[in-house]
């Protein structure tokens, strides 16, 4: 199984991680602590991965355990949005991740993941029920 990643640094506000292709569980896994690990050198800027792009179909329960991967590699980011296609949005990681400390949101809409982003700490412009809606420049990483 093979994937690429993109980190996207060109908006100061925000960093944006953009994966393709299908990775393993253990592959995803192994992508979110590298990104977790680079991250440090992003200052806390808030970040998007762009999940539209991963064919893999997980599991409940990876989607479970991603999320605690996320919430333990990204705890020291102030924000994570996961922006991924409507029909697989299960909020099962994002759940496991917010109860473990990360500020983390899932999206369908690029718009709505940016404009929170993007938006004071304390305010909310996407409630849970109503989270739904782009960046270009890319460093590209090759992972097979």
């Amino acid at each position: 199984m093979s994937f690429d990643v993109h980190i996207i640094k060109r908006n100061p506000a925000f960093v944006r991680v953009e994966l393709k292709g299908q990775p393993s569980l253990d592959q995803f896994i192994s992508m979110l602590h590298l990104i977790g690990i680079e991250s440090d050198a992003w200052a806390g800027r808030p970040v998007l991965f762009d999940l539209r792009g991963v064919r893999t179909h997980f599991t409940a329960a990876e989607h479970a355990q991603i999320g605690k991967e996320v919430a333990a590699s990204m705890i020291h980011i102030s924000r994570v949005a996961s922006l991924v296609r409507p029909h697989r949005m299960t909020r099962a990681g994002e759940k496991v991740a917010r109860r473990d400390g990360l500020d983390v949101r899932m999206f369908d809409l690029p718009e709505a993941a940016i404009d929170w982003l993007t938006s004071p700490p304390g305010s909310d412009p996407a409630p849970l029920d109503r989270q739904a809606s782009s960046v270009s420049g890319a460093e590209p990483t090759s992972c097979s």
